[in-house]
């Protein structure tokens, strides 16, 4: 058996036949070729003739990021309506042509402001979003939908942007590892969501898990406001 290693997710027909996996990453793609649904557990045997580089490739190329730009005054204009400071949009962003990038090792995020799709995400992100440390609260991480919250969170505490509502067992195990606690930020259309899918998840993993409901994400709250909101 020769060794095989992880290069990207895709959907999971089984799954997609059941009406699930709308995010379509349930599917791990392996170098060998072979398949594996974490979730239903769909498995596709690999082809001894295939052609590692070609997936490499495609995969180095998919997370080759596009230009960056500086920062138009619209850009700046929205992200510091929002409250980020200059200096969390340098450390954190790049300019690009149609708003801002934000970049990995594995992935790259394009916020475009006027044309759609809104975002565009390229790259391995299932298991490798973004975690922002915090020099504040330290055994809490706090897991919220998009990247502007996140970076206005780890103000008050590490957090993580999931940049879907699902999370995967790989970066499950990670944040558990690092951190006792854990806060689930998501917008209250997806309660019931969190409930059903992210709580029985993440409940055994963690000393205390506890879920917050506000009208709006946290990007548009103040840094008083999200601190009352943590209560950390």
């Amino acid at each position: 058996m020769t060794n095989s290693y992880f290069i990207y997710n895709e959907p999971c027909p089984r799954c997609r036949s059941k009406g699930e996996d709308r995010a379509g990453d349930n599917l791990s793609v392996y170098s060998d070729g072979h398949k594996w649904c974490y979730k239903c557990a769909y498995f596709v045997t690999g082809d001894a003739l295939y052609s590692l580089r070609a997936k490499v490739e495609e995969s180095q190329e998919l997370i080759k990021p596009p230009p960056t730009v500086e920062f138009s005054k619209e850009c700046l204009h929205y992200l510091t309506s929002l409250g980020l400071t200059y200096d969390e949009i340098e450390y954190h962003l790049s300019g690009h042509e149609d708003g801002y990038l934000f970049t990995t090792a594995n992935f790259y995020l394009v916020r475009r402001l006027y044309k759609k799709p809104k975002v565009i995400v390229k790259g391995n992100v299932v298991g490798n979003e973004p975690i922002f440390m915090s020099d504040n609260c330290k055994d809490t991480v706090v897991l919220c939908e998009d990247l502007l919250s996140a970076i206005k969170i780890s103000r008050v505490a590490p957090s993580c942007a999931l940049l879907k509502t699902s999370i995967h067992d790989n970066l499950l195990y990670r944040l558990a590892k690092q951190f006792d606690k854990c806060k689930i930020w998501l917008d209250p259309d997806m309660y019931s969501h969190v409930c059903n899918n992210l709580l029985p998840k993440v409940t055994p993993l963690f000393q205390n898990v506890t879920t917050i409901l506000s009208e709006k994400d946290p990007k548009y709250y103040t840094t008083h406001e999200i601190k009352e909101y943590l209560n950390v």
